[in-house]
């Protein structure tokens, strides 16, 4: 379990403007903890959402580390090449670069490339990466029983939704976990 707040990638100024950046995260999909690795990652994450979740999958999308010249490091194709084993359309399968799809907690600190699951707001037909992109949202995010969340990324009250949303989450799994302060 992971509480960023600050430090190298701080997404506290991103939370709640593009429906993607959480200060609270699991790093279940992570490929260096656990005994497991990508192919069951992969697995048990697309298991859990379209199995037991029942989410359509019409409305899911994944990401992939693209790969990053800068840095020399190469596209993760056998994440990508997972995703396409486990079933899901070329298009719904979307690389993106180090920016969205690579961590590091410092110069020296843990880092490595991730994948990410995303779900459509809207029901669309596009094969278009950029608007397949810009129409979604994590899957773990909550909002409130107030004024109806509007799904809005420019709505300053649909970003305080997603703020209060994301700070809640990862307050009641430090609390519950027993941090103090």
């Amino acid at each position: 379990k992971c509480i960023r707040v600050g430090g190298k990638h701080c997404d506290l100024t991103t939370v709640g403007t593009d429906g993607r950046h959480h200060t609270f995260f699991e790093m279940l999909g992570n490929w260096s903890f656990g005994d497991y690795h990508k192919k069951e990652s992969c697995r048990m994450a697309w298991d859990l959402l379209t199995q037991v979740f029942k989410l359509d999958v019409n409305r899911l999308v994944v990401t992939y580390f693209g790969g990053d010249k800068q840095l020399g490091l190469e596209p993760d194709f056998e994440t990508r090449d997972i995703w396409l084993q486990i079933g899901l359309a070329k298009d719904r399968v979307i690389p993106l670069g180090s920016k969205d799809n690579f961590w590091e907690m410092g110069e020296t600190g843990p880092c490595g490339i991730c994948t990410e699951i995303h779900y459509l707001l809207e029901p669309t037909v596009s094969t278009n990466a950029d608007h397949l992109m810009k129409n979604c949202i994590e899957i773990w995010n909550l909002n409130s029983h107030s004024k109806p969340y509007g799904h809005s990324i420019a709505d300053p009250l649909d970003i305080s939704y997603r703020i209060l949303a994301d700070h809640s989450r990862m307050y009641t799994i430090a609390i519950s976990d027993g941090l103090k302060s």
